[in-house]
């Protein structure tokens, strides 16, 4: 129930965000800067090839190649856990730079 309510007021969060490109990580307070480009892209498109690219990418972990991506009106949510904050960081940023995704909501956790 506590997930559902997270998850409907963070979208909410970004369906007010300022016409500046951002949104915020959650966790850490940063900004989520978008890419802004005009590509009409499907979420299940942008999910495809932004699962392929963490999945291809021989640097990170056998976890950080298996996070999870989901897409919804361009807007990527990540989940699932990885063993370090700069992994985490990498894939977001690997993320925000695929062409049609217009924000990233990074919801990796860091192993205890």
């Amino acid at each position: 129930m506590k997930k559902a309510l997270l998850i409907i007021s963070l979208l909410g969060v970004l369906a007010s965000c300022s016409n500046n490109g951002s949104t915020y990580d959650n966790r850490s307070n940063t900004p989520n800067y978008t890419n802004n480009n005009n590509s009409n892209y499907s979420d299940s498109n942008i999910s495809g090839r932004v699962a392929d690219a963490i999945r291809t990418d021989s640097s990170l972990s056998s976890d950080g190649r298996n996070v999870g991506v989901s897409t919804n009106n361009g807007v990527v949510t990540l989940t699932g856990t990885v063993p370090t904050r700069d992994e985490a960081r990498y894939i977001e940023r690997k993320v925000k730079s695929i062409n049609g995704v217009r924000a990233v909501n990074n919801q990796l956790s860091i192993y205890p």
